[in-house]
């Protein structure tokens, strides 16, 4: 655990690593995003894809 909490703050520390901390943080909101998304509308785009799905074939 020790290891990790140095990991951390040597990245916080390198600008590399804090474009790296960016990159993850944007990747985990987006994550949460989509998320949120398909929990409130993920039944109606389930029954539009059904409907397209059913009229393809």
């Amino acid at each position: 655990m020790e290891k990790t909490w140095t990991l951390i703050k040597r990245l916080v520390k390198e600008e590399e690593g804090l474009e790296m901390v960016e990159y993850a943080v944007a990747a985990g909101l987006l994550t949460v995003a989509v998320i949120a998304v398909w929990a409130l509308l993920g039944e109606a785009i389930s029954v539009r894809l059904n409907a397209l799905l059913t009229a393809i074939s």
